[in-house]
């Protein structure tokens, strides 16, 4: 199964059915177990979110979801934003700040690569 979702950098409400939660728990809903697709849920809504605050993006430009279920599930998050090391042991004090280490403990393996002239940010869960 293969799904791809594509939406502008622009934060969409989340009414708005291009909203990453919003499409992607729609999507998944289908054939996982609910705990599967609600960390699914969390975790791309956490990455696409990033990608929104972090990247620099202008509101012209793409965010893509895709996600990939065959065996196990990968969701991937390609933008044009520069590619990052993650670092993990420096936390923010607040609210915010803690998304990829959410990403880091509940995924079974995730990433950040190059991807054309951006990056694609990626986690697996089996």
């Amino acid at each position: 199964m293969l799904y791809e979702i594509s939406s502008r950098a622009s934060t969409p409400t989340r009414t708005d059915r291009t909203h990453p939660r919003t499409s992607c728990g729609r999507s998944l809903r289908i054939g996982l177990p609910e705990a599967v697709a609600s960390d699914i849920e969390l975790l791309a809504t956490e990455i696409v979110s990033n990608a929104v605050r972090h990247a620099g993006l202008d509101p012209t430009e793409e965010i893509i979801l895709r996600i990939v279920a065959d065996g196990y599930v990968r969701v991937e998050v390609t933008d044009p934003g520069p590619p990052f090391e993650p670092e993990l042991g420096r936390l923010a004090p607040g609210p915010s700040g803690w998304g990829l280490l959410l990403v880091d403990t509940i995924a079974a393996a995730w990433g950040v690569e190059a991807e054309g002239i951006g990056k694609k940010v990626w986690f697996e869960l089996g």
